[in-house]
């Protein structure tokens, strides 16, 4: 898909869900391995370039 941007995507995503879920949203800190999880998923979309596909992000 021309101009499509993966990790922009997700973001736009997340962000327009926030009028749905921030009224009920309850935070809490990351337990476990989650935090590192999280900061290596985003440091592998970064590493995307901005024409990755859907199947090449899932392989």
């Amino acid at each position: 898909m021309a101009g499509f941007c993966a990790r922009c995507s997700l973001r736009l995503t997340i962000a327009g869900s926030g009028n749905f879920i921030a009224p009920t949203l309850q935070r809490r800190k990351p337990e476990g391995g989650e935090a590192a999880a999280l900061t290596a998923l985003d440091d592998e979309l970064a590493a995307t370039g901005d024409d990755a596909t859907a199947e090449a992000l899932e392989g």
